[in-house]
């Protein structure tokens, strides 16, 4: 990993020469995604020096969790998180003596890396650079789950994870993947379908290719109906792969919440998508499905101005 360059503002180092500075630069939101029970789910990173109201705003439009990435403690406590699938983690104090003595080495290393390229020995002096270039940034990682680790990681409500489970191995990436997964199951503890069962996660590409499969039409998928549908109620062993939801679990979550009537598909779409745990994409797949399935037959009304697109 490199590192970006460093400047000083009012005599403090606001450089961002930690591990997270490629993967997630500062005042920053990176998309980011994870894995649970066999589903693929959108989320972000929010990288910030310290805490702001704005920061604890619910995740962006599709977006299922939210990570906040607090560089320094603030003095007025922990934050207070409004939504449950936020996490804030922040660490035990500001960068020690020692991260700020290996930063000063790294960049050093970079400068004799530069200055020697036209050395008849460059390549050997390079590559030694390059291996102690390599130990510092592993020495920076360490340092870094040091400080998290004995640090806070805060939710809505209750404990938050275990750090010493975030914060194990040499990956930022996956550090924000175990809170990621942490932070699904703790929203999501089960879903009404059964990909945990599945090969292969349902990624939000596999939806337009799964619609089309559902009808046979240009562009299915090979074998992805065989493959997802009986896990997602789509389809069934004794139904040869077609497509086939009669025995759909998501259905009778729609029908009872219609309760005979008429309802908003946007708030439907949220509450299959945000309440009930599945993505934004495969709640929209569902919805389409129930209408086109259900009998008496159902009907979206498009208000004024809407406008259809297709399905990829």
């Amino acid at each position: 990993m490199t590192v970006s360059a460093n400047r000083a503002v009012n005599g403090t180092v606001e450089a961002d020469r930690t591990p997270w500075a490629l993967l997630f630069p500062m005042n920053t939101v990176t998309p980011i995604t994870a894995i649970h029970l066999g589903i693929e789910y959108r989320g972000e990173v929010a990288r910030a020096a310290r805490w702001s109201a704005g920061l604890g705003q619910a995740p962006g439009s599709g977006a299922h969790f939210k990570i906040v990435l607090l560089q320094d403690r603030s003095k007025l406590g922990l934050p207070k998180i409004a939504e449950r699938n936020i996490a804030v983690c922040i660490p035990s104090s500001r960068p020690g003596r020692h991260a700020h003595r290996i930063i000063g080495e790294i960049t050093a290393a970079k400068q004799a890396a530069y200055l020697t390229r036209r050395d008849v020995d460059a390549a050997a002096i390079n590559s030694a650079l390059r291996e102690r270039q390599d130990d510092l940034e592993s020495q920076l990682v360490t340092e870094e789950s040091a400080r998290f680790s004995k640090g806070d990681i805060c939710v809505q409500s209750g404990p938050g994870p275990d750090t010493g489970t975030v914060y194990c191995g040499g990956d930022p990436m996956e550090w924000m993947e175990n809170l990621a997964g942490w932070l699904l199951a703790h929203c999501y503890p089960s879903l009404p379908v059964n990909t945990h069962t599945l090969a292969r996660p349902v990624c939000e590409d596999n939806i337009p290719e799964l619609f089309a499969s559902c009808f046979s039409q240009p562009g299915a998928g090979d074998g992805l109906l065989p493959d997802f549908g009986p896990a997602m109620g789509l389809s069934s062993r004794e139904s040869g792969g077609s497509y086939d939801p009669s025995d759909c679990p998501v259905f009778p979550l729609i029908r009872e919440k219609l309760g005979g009537g008429t309802a908003n598909f946007g708030g439907l779409h949220h509450y299959l998508a945000h309440e009930i745990g599945l993505t934004s994409e495969l709640a929209s797949l569902y919805l389409i499905l129930f209408v086109h399935h259900e009998r008496p037959e159902h009907q979206i009304q498009l208000v004024d101005r809407a406008a259809l697109f297709m399905a990829d």
